[in-house]
């Protein structure tokens, strides 16, 4: 049904990419931010401290939930970092048990907030340490790492000069992570 309105009141953008066409809401729409953050709440209200959940990944926005807008062509899609704020804010108000985690700490200042990061492929961007840029290989073994992990959460700490350095103590208290996957060659 929201589709439907948003697709009738012009809120959806198409574009092609490889494989195939990708749909985008106008993600500051009012409404469709009501029902995210509604659906939030009411999740929140279900599982926040089930004991079968060990995280949560604060999706709902970009491609995949992923927090990306891989192949948006109109700035209408993108969400204001102001609108980002209130998701986070309702998934940190609504999850008081549950860990969280976001995509990109750099989206509606994620990192003012208690929730730990993850990359959408961590094993395939960093997993071959030599091809880790020294200055990665330097900050991993800093932290005591052996094999890379999180390559986007280390550039965007890296980049800014330095600003968000104060992140990777953040690893301490929330969930740092990801998905696994083997690429084939």
């Amino acid at each position: 049904e929201l589709y439907n309105e948003l697709k009738s009141a012009g809120a959806i953008y198409s574009n092609q990419v490889s494989g195939g066409i990708l749909e985008y809401p106008d993600f500051n729409n009012e409404k469709l931010i009501a029902c995210m953050t509604e659906f939030i709440g009411l999740f929140g209200k279900k599982y926040d401290g089930n004991a079968a959940i060990a995280t949560i990944q604060m999706g709902l926005y970009g491609s995949w939930g992923e927090w990306n807008m891989f192949g948006c062509t109109n700035g209408r899609c993108t969400m204001t970092n102001d609108n980002l704020r209130r998701i986070i804010e309702e998934y940190v108000s609504d999850f008081h048990k549950t860990k969280l985690m976001a995509r990109n700490p750099s989206l509606g200042y994620a990192n003012e907030y208690p929730i730990g990061f993850h990359d959408d492929n961590f094993i395939f961007n960093t997993s071959d340490f030599h091809t880790v840029s020294p200055e990665w290989k330097a900050l991993l073994r800093k932290q005591n790492y052996t094999y890379g992990t999180l390559q986007q959460f280390y550039d965007f700490i890296n980049g800014d000069g330095g600003k968000y350095e104060p992140l990777w103590d953040q690893w301490k208290t929330q969930m740092f992570g990801g998905e696994m996957s083997r690429q084939m060659y």
